[in-house]
């Protein structure tokens, strides 16, 4: 049997919700300055010279990323794309996630996610990227075993835990340099016979000094001379890479800050040593900069007892001329900012309606009802009559229908226009839902059987789709509660 399409009408004007704001990502412990076009991915700010936008950065591909779902960010080395945790600005280094599903940040059987075999040549070393010393491996399958005689410093303890204690395999850190080099791959541990590694990066090179983060540390840089629009700005100097050969990156002298490219942030002055610029001239010192700040802080707090007091009387003085009218003829106005929806007269409803008659169409609803209607064009609609007893009552209305008139998904039903008929009734027009609404469905099919599970189970997924839409995907969110039978339209 064919399902039908599943659309719904949510009842809002007649059934509470609240708003919210999503709370903004926590700022990471490192200053990181981002690109001219200040992009994010997530919660990482993208630095210069790494791009999502092409007129974001230099003209380097390698230094193109690309942001999955709005919140995975990826990075291209070769034919394989790793997933960047975090960058490590301090060091001019990228932490990747290398394991091979790194679209998941999820834990859950994390020995077979966070492994990768040792001839993976993603990690040799190129013009751009190259490992650095400070990752920590543990080498698993080796044949020859004079490679785990010297840790190099290695602390097995954080290696104890579900993921890694109950495996085998020794401890390398690459600062060791008995087996791998700087700018060598990770090809040199095959000829001791290991078959695969993981890695960390060790405490100190974190941005929380001491933390053991999972993941493998590449330096970034650029070939000296390179050009391309990744100059170093004025007061800036080159910094030779420690792996990446023949490698530099921009760096602010001083006294100054910013990432030290001129097509960066490029640099600035520092005044107290925090991330305060100067733009011109030198930066205020001494009694009389003590003595502006006082001033200045002084007038702001006076503006503001201004203020409040003002909007105290201002609120408690009635105002004829901002007082609220319900005339329809003030409703445009009130409509205009926000809904973009078509204005109807009282007389199209009426004979789209054939006079609001009361029949076995109406759906009746607590503050009103539903009427099916047919316009001039041929159209069909549903009017929704809303009464409503108070002005207030009538304002949280038209303020919901505005909310409401910019939603756009298939599931929700869409507002096409309105209509106010007396001083405390407003018409609403919805698109038209031919079926009914989900309790006569219910109703009908009760003793028949003929609802079977497949369209049960269609009709709760497309209610979960709508319902995620208004919780999740809008800003502000929309909380939905009390949903009944009665308001999702087939």
């Amino acid at each position: 049997m064919a399902t039908t399409s599943l659309s719904f009408l949510f009842m809002f004007l007649l059934i509470s919700f609240s708003t919210a704001t999503v709370s903004q990502p926590m700022q990471p412990d490192q200053v990181l300055f981002p690109n001219r076009c200040a992009e994010r991915c997530g919660s990482l700010e993208l630095p210069f010279p790494f791009h999502l936008n092409s007129s974001c950065g230099p003209p380097v591909p390698s230094f193109r990323l690309s942001c999955r779902n709005s919140s995975l960010l990826y990075l291209s080395l070769g034919p394989t794309d790793l997933r960047i945790i975090s960058f490590l600005q301090a060091s001019g280094s990228l932490l990747l996630d290398y394991s091979p599903n790194s679209s998941s940040s999820s834990s859950a059987a994390c020995d077979l996610r966070w492994y990768s075999s040792v001839v993976n040549h993603v990690f040799d070393r190129s013009r751009f990227f190259s490992v650095t010393a400070r990752n920590v491996l543990r080498l698993y399958d080796c044949e020859d075993s004079s490679i785990c005689g010297n840790a190099g410093g290695c602390d097995p303890g954080v290696f104890r835990g579900r993921c890694e204690g109950d495996r085998g395999g020794c401890c390398y850190s690459l600062a060791d340099g008995s087996a791998w080099k700087d700018g060598d791959g990770f090809e040199v541990f095959s000829e001791f016979g290991c078959r695969g590694f993981s890695s960390w990066i060790a405490p100190g090179s974190a941005a929380r000094s001491g933390v053991q983060q999972r993941g493998i540390e590449m330096e970034w840089a650029v070939p000296k001379g390179y050009g391309n629009k990744t100059e170093c700005a004025e007061g800036a100097v080159e910094v030779k890479a420690t792996t990446v050969k023949d490698g530099v990156r921009c760096a602010c002298g001083a006294g100054f800050l910013g990432d030290g490219f001129a097509d960066g942030a490029g640099c600035f002055k520092s005044c107290d040593g925090g991330q305060s610029r100067a733009y011109k001239g030198d930066c205020c010192k001494g009694r009389l900069c003590k003595k502006k700040a006082v001033l200045f802080a002084g007038l702001l707090i006076c503006l503001l007892c201004i203020a409040v007091v003002a909007c105290y009387f201002l609120l408690r003085r009635p105002n004829k001329a901002i007082k609220w009218d319900p005339d329809s003829a003030c409703l445009p106005k009130i409509f205009a900012r926000a809904c973009r929806t078509r204005v109807f007269t009282y007389q199209e409803l009426n004979k789209a309606t054939k006079g609001f008659v009361q029949d076995r169409t109406t759906i009746d609803l607590t503050d009103g009802t539903i009427h099916p209607g047919v316009l001039n064009d041929g159209s069909r609609v549903a009017v929704q009559r809303v009464r409503c007893e108070t002005q207030r009552n009538l304002r949280q209305v038209l303020k919901r229908t505005e909310q409401l008139s910019q939603i756009s998904h298939k599931n929700i039903a869409r507002i096409i226009g309105w209509c106010m008929s007396s001083s405390y009734t407003l018409l609403i027009v919805h698109e038209f839902f031919p079926h009914g609404t989900l309790r006569e469905l219910l109703q009908a099919c009760r003793g028949n059987g003929s609802l079977n599970w497949y369209r049960r189970v269609n009709i709760a997924t497309e209610i979960a789709s709508a319902l995620t839409h208004l919780h999740s995907e809008l800003s502000p969110t929309i909380e939905q509660y009390g949903l009944k039978s009665n308001d999702i339209f087939i």
